[in-house]
């Protein structure tokens, strides 16, 4: 599942940071589920993850 958020999610924000993935792989399947969820509406990366 980690995986798909930045591949799929993310890309109308724009290009990924090299953090990104690592963020995303060291998350709990809940925090990567709100991350999804932020993601339908942000507008940008900090939107996503703040």
């Amino acid at each position: 599942m980690g995986e798909a958020l930045p591949r799929t999610s993310l890309l109308p924000i724009g290009p990924l940071p090299e953090s990104v993935p690592n963020t995303v792989h060291a998350a709990s399947i809940d925090q990567i589920k709100a991350w999804a969820a932020r993601a339908v509406t942000a507008k940008t990366l900090d939107q996503v993850f703040s």
